[in-house]
């Protein structure tokens, strides 16, 4: 019997080719995930701009290094650091794992308090916008959404991800 060969990604990396792969990790994608990140990220920004001030991959010095959430949402004397991901969805522990580390990112007291020194607000908590190449949304992450967001916002989002990742795949 003849054993089958796994074709690998032409871009050099040696990766075994899926659209895992391509979507995901490929260097040769890099440019076009941030672009399919920034594009969901902008699209939440612009649909909440009427009812919060929205501030965009503000940099922050903290003593565990340089942290920039894509969003700070500053409402009612409260700050919402929401970051966006895109990611592998291989099932919901995948999905939940990086819902985790993307929170425990910014969950930093000392980084709250430089987003309370800089925006006056006395509460600050952190949501994530986890999204699956797929188009399927973490739990959490809709919930936060929908509070903000229409239902039609929030398929636009889900429909800019699924139309990039088709992109970086053709």
């Amino acid at each position: 019997t003849k054993e089958k060969i796994k074709p690998t990604c032409d871009a050099g990396c040696r990766a075994i080719v899926s659209l895992g792969h391509i979507a995901q990790a490929c260097p040769r994608t890099h440019n076009a995930r941030i672009s399919r990140h920034n594009g969901v990220n902008n699209l939440f920004k612009e649909a909440i701009e009427t009812k919060a001030d929205v501030y965009q991959e503000t940099t922050f010095q903290t003593s565990k290094g340089g942290r920039k959430p894509d969003l700070v949402i500053v409402n009612n004397g409260k700050a919402i650091i929401a970051d966006t991901t895109i990611v592998a969805d291989t099932d919901q522990a995948g999905m939940d794992k990086w819902h985790r580390k993307k929170k425990e990112k910014y969950n930093e007291p000392e980084l709250h308090e430089l987003i309370k020194d800089k925006w006056h607000v006395n509460e600050v908590t952190v949501e994530t916008i986890t999204i699956s190449f797929r188009g399927i949304i973490h739990p959490c992450s809709y919930t936060f959404m929908a509070k903000w967001v229409s239902k039609r916002t929030i398929s636009w989002m889900v429909e800019r991800v699924l139309r990039a990742t088709h992109g970086i795949w053709r």
